[in-house]
């Protein structure tokens, strides 16, 4: 995950917990297109080897003309 972040830019940040021997992981991914914008998030934390993945979908709608 680390890599893909890194290949694509995206926002991370890693952190360890103080009772915790590894490194957890937050990402966020962009993707904008001519009327969309796709976000996606994913929490690895280490502790407890959770796994969680967000997506969101904004679409860009065109004004109806009058």
């Amino acid at each position: 995950m680390h890599e893909h972040a890194i290949e694509n830019g995206s926002l991370m940040h890693r952190w360890r917990e103080e009772d915790c021997r590894l490194d957890s992981l937050s990402v966020l991914d962009v993707q904008c297109y001519p009327c969309e914008a796709h976000a996606q998030s994913w929490h690895l934390d280490a502790g407890c080897g959770l796994v969680l993945r967000s997506q969101a979908v904004f679409e860009v709608l065109a004004e109806k003309a009058a």
